[in-house]
């Protein structure tokens, strides 16, 4: 195998080949432009003269779990366009001459620990090692923390896809917003994750909103974070914040404050976690009854349709229903229905319950002017033995809506710093990317909730929480 001779061969595919410890030389195929090497775990050399393959646009090495080193010619290859070195967990060393190769589109490092590979963690700041023409990066599954993280990311200014999977970082560089190109970003099963902050304006639409006016754009665009169980923010998509720093003009609106006293009674109330996405406040609590300011309200009713009254100016409405939980704490999609049908406008939006005790969920729908007197609407959750009761509440401007934010730092004699302001308060005015007066044409509007986007554990969250301690509201 070594010594073939093929001058006019353009692909060579020696993957899997478990005995191969060396790669052919390479001065015998002079016309080669791909080398498929993947899975070969004896190989632990690849020669020099790889150099003579002047037109290889593709190297994949990956899984050869013995390789030491590439060769030092590897940044000669002047038409290289994709390179896979993920798995290659015996590399001493990251390869050199990468800002050569001024053709490469894709390079994938996956599985490999840039702790250990020492002169790469001191690259890495600048990811300056590489060349400006890369458009797909992956390193899942490195090691990446926040101190082997770069902070300046502007050497790439073509990037289009950057996976991140698997990480220990605890947020992103605010140097990401110089990503101008980026489609997108996958930050999947990161458990340290708490926050998504300064990316590019474009990546606006990773949004999950399904609608036909929407569709091309969410096919472009997209984030993943499945599995970031840390996560509270994806700035311009969503915020979860502790009830401490959220307006209590949110929480009247949501109806908490009737059960406020109750929760710090039972010392529930600085568990309580308050969503902000889409014009969309929400959040859930141990209980199996509706607050009292929920005037319309029905057992064993999933729907109701009414008309705005004519005397009220509405600035939005309020659902809630009580889910009655699983034993077996599985995983269940409740879906909520908004349809204002004189205006022929629905907004579907999901939101994941996991719990064996009953919970309270209250969702306040921020709809100002797409809610006015004299329209008929519709609200319904999906139907399920689960949910106990089901309403809704009108919430009319007036009243205390003008007057400043007040937030609860006198429950605990917190001070809210200036990055506390800005990082975790939640205000009735916040906005995200997309609001609920984005979707104003005729149609459906799925609006896809946080938890379905991160699969946060609601189970664990409220395992804490005993339904006796609770008791009869």
């Amino acid at each position: 195998m070594l010594g073939l001779c093929l001058p006019a061969l353009k692909i060579l595919n020696l993957s899997h080949s478990e005995k191969l410890n060396k790669s052919p030389d390479f001065s015998k195929l002079p016309k080669l432009e791909k080398l498929f090497l993947k899975g070969c775990t004896e190989l632990v050399e690849i020669c020099e003269s790889i150099i003579s393959a002047e037109g290889l646009v593709l190297l994949d090495v990956k899984d050869c779990r013995k390789l030491t080193k590439l060769p030092r010619s590897i940044g000669n290859l002047k038409s290289l366009e994709i390179l896979d070195i993920s798995g290659c967990s015996g590399l001493r060393e990251f390869p050199g001459g990468l800002i050569n190769l001024q053709l490469l589109k894709e390079f994938c490092a996956d599985d490999l620990d840039m702790n250990a590979l020492l002169p790469l963690a001191k690259e890495l700041r600048s990811w300056n090692s590489f060349p400006q023409c890369i458009r797909k990066l992956s390193l899942a599954r490195c090691n990446l923390s926040n101190d082997h993280f770069p902070q300046d990311l502007s050497n790439l200014p073509s990037l289009t896809y950057l996976e991140l999977s698997q990480n220990l970082f605890t947020s992103l560089p605010d140097s990401f917003q110089t990503l101008r190109k980026l489609e997108k970003l996958c930050l999947n099963h990161c458990p340290l994750l708490q926050s998504v902050r300064g990316l590019p304006r474009n990546l606006k639409n990773l949004l999950r909103v399904g609608h036909a006016k929407f569709a091309e754009q969410a096919d472009a665009y997209y984030l993943e974070c499945l599995q970031c169980r840390s996560l509270v923010e994806v700035e311009g998509c969503f915020k979860r914040v502790s009830i401490r720093y959220v307006d209590r003009r949110i929480k009247k609106n949501l109806g908490l404050l009737e059960l406020e006293k109750k929760l710090i009674e039972l010392d529930l109330y600085k568990d309580i976690k308050v969503t902000h996405e889409y014009g969309i406040f929400s959040t859930w609590v141990p209980g199996d009854e509706l607050p009292g300011c929920f005037t319309f309200k029905k057992e064993d009713i999933t729907g109701l349709t009414f008309i705005v009254p004519n005397n009220l100016e509405i600035q939005g409405l309020t659902v809630g229903f009580v889910y009655d939980g699983e034993p077996r704490e599985t995983y269940f999609l409740v879906l909520v229905t908004v349809y204002n049908r004189t205006k022929d406008l629905r907004w579907n939006y999901d939101v994941i319950s996991r719990s064996h005790i009953s919970v309270l969920w209250l969702i306040y729908f921020k709809l100002g002017t797409l809610l006015e007197a004299g329209d008929e609407i519709t609200i319904s959750v999906r139907k399920s033995p689960s949910i106990k009761e089901f309403g809704f509440k009108l919430v009319p401007y007036g009243g205390n809506d003008a007057d400043e934010e007040v937030y609860d730092i006198d429950i605990d004699h917190d001070i809210l710093t200036s990055e506390q302001n800005n990082a975790t308060r939640l205000s009735l005015a916040d906005e995200t990317f997309f609001q609920l007066s984005d979707f104003n044409i005729p149609g459906k509007f799925y609006l896809f909730g946080r938890e379905n986007l991160v699969y946060s554990n609601i189970g664990k969250e409220c395992s804490t929480w005993n339904s006796e301690n609770w008791g009869q509201r």
